[in-house]
């Protein structure tokens, strides 16, 4: 009998057991224990040294024990370690051994024990806690707290152990459990065993999971749930284990239930996961099911899914995965994204955008061991949705219909919509080699469209017409073939794709996605225009790489960079097609223009036509170069491009022609950036009107919205003609503020170029003063005429001529007045009236001249004018004095006439009373009315009541 006191003391009894089997030679048969405290780690490490059996040193060395006893008491009898009876009582704490066979390995494990050879309890009451069942579960089974009562029995050579009122908690559960085994011959033994957990982490639900589930069902267990909590979760295991999980021929019981509630299922690798599961997990023998009341897979709500393994078990085992789901329809296009199912449809709706909802139902058979053999049946159904994708030109309205898919392919049997306003159908499925066609079929309406799409070109339409269409999509390239006759459509587009509903205008579409941001579009436009394209998308902008547009034929393949435009048409309302541009910019693609060469029987641009012009340019080195050769415009022009631009024009002939009647211009937008360039332009034969009015120089700087004119230099043999000024908002409200002078050397030849009849025979001319007038420098308006100028003209003669023609020609000549008055003026005005000298001060203000100072000067008459005429409605309003005049010449005529003296007298006296004669013979008229009939009244005079005396006048 050995006595320990104390820890201290522990070599002291090893000491004396030496000295006792030395003396005896003899294995005690019966021994007692007693100690205060014992530490095992000192003890097993000092094994070797002491007189153990090497049996019992390698049991020492297996089971590894550790920890601390208190308040041992041990008796036996019969030979250690095994004895015939023992009895035993003792607390340990952080009591530790390893797995060991059927034993379990422990670690710091703290409780009390109480028992025999017959049996016995034990109490545990501990704190992290380590439980290792190598042959039952993969990891190690940690716990923050433990307690547990438990007594064990023995009958015969087996035990039978009660576990009573087991707590546990750690991380991932909060439960308890109870229960019985029983030990059996072969091993496993036989248990009946009750669980719940109060709380418990369902990602880590595959570390509690017997071994015998199999590993790669254990794994995806662990690898699917990747979140998920329960706060009621049920075990129930009862049977024989080495019959575990219990097939239903075992009649064993191995079930789990769990309520799960924000769980997140990964099922299957490479389809998207299903989050906020709330539902129940149940694993029943070698089963598995999934029950997901509710839940989301890629947003959209899920209704009864189920997900379900038959045999956890067996190596080919399956996972089934069978549910419905309702939600926004974009929502299973990312399902679709992210899934397997997008190769089979070879990415398909990675380019299509869905507004509306729908609902899916999905079988999936998922062969764990290999998930690339999965087996896929889908239906899903589109309720009234609107459908845009960029392999269509027009979006997809209220479509209806299921489209149907597997793992292999996709089919739409029969869906309805509405596309361009009118209904269509759609059908189509997959194809040989993995090819997807679909076919479409529909009658556009015009009137409706128009309604729902903001696409400027789409209010030029009127009416109905047919159409049909295929998609076909192979390697992930797409194809689009879009053909109507467009018979019924009415084109209120301008020429030349104006149309009335009763012509044919056939229309083709070829669309082909030829890689993720390239493709390509052929287009055909009855024999009026036809374009290849090849489009690059950056983001949400596109770009034409390469393209041709041929006018009037058939578009060749292009082989260069940018867009070329050639062909020809009879005639183009450029005009009218700027404003639908410019009302539909930012609708298309961005195209760098790269070369022209093209003819037209007419052009219009700015309101006016050009006649058979054709044009031919191209970018060279940046510089944007053009030959025009056409009725109005001969020669070559260029456009730099650097900082705002420049225009450089060299022409032998530069015509403006006449504004086309009823076409207005063109006009940019008040608030509308515009960028100006600067102008260089020089032209040998410059014509207005088709009036030549000489060679012309232009140069002109931007200056805002505006350009400043820095000369504008026209010159011909009978004039030259010098502006300077600003031309102001040239494409929003045009007006012209300029300084004028006019040089004429034959004002009668100038006239004549300025294609007026001869209105005036010889004489020279200068005209000079500030103007203004709403519209361009070559468009003088007379209605919005502003400022003044000086008129001096010398040495000439009008002549007879239709009044108005000329504008201020008729008022100046007074040929009106022979045929309003029975005076004899027809020898001054009738056949012309001649002047020496003609100077004048005219202002205007907003179309109406006034001058205070008019005179003409001639040899047979001296005229004096005030008053207003009104240059736009050619109206008048003078007060015109009329001074026939006797000049030396006819003076000294009149003497050879009447005889010498009188004549001579008449002369002197005319001289020395300065003109008095004249003034004495002065008639004074108002005239008004218009130019083409005037309206002529002579004003009386009152008579004279005193002598003329010399050097007095007369008032007028």
């Amino acid at each position: 009998r050995l006595s320990l006191s104390t820890q201290q003391n522990i070599l002291q009894p090893i000491d004396l057991m030496l000295r006792y089997h030395r003396a005896s030679g003899k294995r005690p048969s019966h021994g007692e224990l007693q100690a205060n405290a014992l530490d095992v780690g000192p003890l097993i490490a000092l094994a070797d040294h002491l007189p153990f059996e090497a049996g019992l040193r390698k049991e020492f060395e297996t089971y590894s024990p550790r920890g601390s006893f208190y308040d041992v008491a041990l008796k036996w009898s019969g030979e250690w370690p095994r004895p015939e009876q023992y009895a035993l009582k003792a607390r340990f704490l952080n009591l530790g051994l390893n797995p060991v066979g059927r034993l379990p390995g422990l670690a710091g494990v703290s409780g009390s024990i109480d028992g025999s050879e017959r049996g016995g309890t034990l109490l545990l009451s501990t704190q992290n806690t380590v439980v290792e069942l190598p042959r039952i579960f993969h990891d190690q089974l940690g716990f923050d707290a433990l307690t547990a009562q438990a007594a064990w029995q023995r009958t015969g050579d087996e035990y039978e152990i009660r576990l009573n009122d087991i707590t546990f908690a750690n991380r991932d559960l909060v439960g308890t459990m109870s229960g019985v085994y029983q030990t059996t011959a072969d091993g496993y033994g036989v248990i009946d065993l009750n669980a719940h957990a109060t709380r418990a982490n369902v990602r880590s639900i595959g570390n509690y999971l017997p071994m015998r589930i199999g590993e790669r069902g254990r794994q995806w267990i662990t690898t699917a749930f990747h979140g998920g909590s329960s706060n009621d979760v049920k075990l129930r295991l009862k049977g024989n284990l080495k019959d575990f999980p219990f097939p239903e021929s075992k009649g064993g019981i191995f079930q789990v239930n769990a309520h799960v509630v924000d769980g997140v299922l990964d099922y299957a690798t490479g389809w998207p996961g299903i989050d906020n599961i709330e539902g129940d997990l149940t694993f029943r023998g070698r089963r598995m099911d999934v029950l997901i009341r509710e839940g989301s897979i890629s947003g959209a709500k899920l209704a009864r899914v189920r997900a379900e393994i038959s045999d956890l078990t067996n190596p080919d085992r399956l996972l089934t995965v069978i549910g419905e789901a309702e939600g926004q329809t974009s929502e299973f296009l990312s399902f679709i994204e992210h899934s397997p199912v997008l190769e089979s449809i070879d990415h398909f709706t990675e380019r299509v955008r869905a507004d509306g909802r729908g609902k899916l139902t999905l079988k999936l058979n998922i062969p764990l061991a290999n998930a690339k053999n999965t087996k896929v049946a889908g239906d899903f159904q589109l309720m009234s949705n609107r459908l845009e994708s960029e392999e269509m030109f027009f979006p997809l309205e209220q479509v209806n219909g299921h489209v149907e898919f597997t793992e292999a392919g996709v089919r739409v049997p029969a869906a309805t919509m509405t596309i361009l306003g009118g209904p269509a159908t759609l059908s189509g499925n997959t194809q040989r080699e993995g090819m997807l066609r679909f076919n479409l079929a529909g009658r556009a309406n015009m009137d409706n469209f128009r309604r729902s799409t903001a696409l400027p070109l789409m209010q030029a339409l009127r009416g109905s017409t047919d159409w049909k269409a295929s998609i076909t999509v192979r390697k992930r390239v797409v194809d689009m073939v879009f053909e109507s006759a467009l018979q019924g459509i009415v084109s209120d587009l301008p020429s030349p794709l104006a149309k009335t509903a009763a012509e044919n205008m056939p229309f083709k579409l070829d669309r082909i996605v030829t890689g993720p941001q390239q493709e390509r579009i052929v287009i055909a436009l009855g024999n009026v225009v036809s374009a290849q394209l090849l489009r690059r998308k950056d983001g949400t902008e596109s770009t034409v790489e390469r393209g041709t547009v041929t006018l009037g034929g058939t578009a060749a393949e292009p082989e260069r960079k940018g867009l070329w435009v050639n062909g020809g048409l009879k005639s183009l309302d450029l005009d009218q097609w700027l404003l639908v541009l410019k009302s539909a910019s930012g609708d298309g693609a961005r195209a760098q223009l790269a070369g022209l060469d093209v003819k037209f029987g007419t052009l219009d641009l700015f309101g006016r036509r050009f006649n058979d012009l054709a044009i031919n340019g191209s970018l060279q080195a940046g510089v944007w170069q053009t030959t025009l050769a056409g009725r109005e415009l001969a020669g070559e022009m260029s456009w730099r491009s650097q900082g705002k631009g420049k225009v450089t024009a060299r022409m032998k002939n530069l015509s403006i022609p006449a504004a086309t009647p009823d076409r207005p211009p063109v006009v940019a937008e008040k608030d509308q950036p515009l960028e100006l360039p600067a102008l260089d332009i020089k032209a040998d034969n410059f014509q207005v009107r088709q009036s030549s009015m000489g060679k012309l120089e232009l140069t002109a700087v931007p200056d805002g919205r505006d350009w400043k004119l820095e000369r504008l230099h026209i010159m011909s043999p009978e004039a030259t003609l010098n502006i300077e000024g600003v031309w102001q908002g040239w494409l929003t409200q045009p007006r012209t503020m300029v300084n004028v002078r006019l040089d004429v050397n034959d004002i009668g030849k100038f006239l004549v170029r300025l294609g007026q009849s001869e209105g005036v025979r010889r004489g020279t001319a200068k005209l000079e003063g500030p103007l203004s007038w709403a519209g361009n420098p070559s468009e003088l308006d007379y209605a919005t005429l502003s400022g003044n100028f000086v008129l001096e003209a010398n040495k000439g003669q009008f002549v007879k001529l239709d009044p108005g023609i000329g504008k201020l020609l008729g008022v100046m000549s007074l040929q009106s007045l022979p045929r309003r008055l029975s005076l004899d003026f027809r020898d001054i005005f009738s056949e012309g009236l001649a002047f020496d000298e003609i100077v004048g001060t005219v202002k205007v203000n907003r179309g109406i001249a006034n001058t205070e100072n008019f005179r003409i000067q001639g040899p047979a008459v001296r005229i004096q004018m005030s008053g207003d005429v009104d240059l736009a409605k050619e109206t008048q309003k003078l007060r015109v004095k009329v001074y026939p005049s006797m000049s030396d010449s006819l003076s000294v005529a009149g003497a050879l006439i009447g005889g010498p003296i009188a004549g001579i007298a008449t002369f002197v006296a005319q001289k020395l009373l300065k003109d008095p004669i004249d003034k004495i013979a002065a008639y004074e008229y108002n005239i008004t009315g218009s130019w083409a009939d005037p309206q002529v009244a002579k004003i009386e005079l009152p008579q004279a009541t005193t002598a003329i005396r010399p050097g007095s006048e007369r008032s007028d």
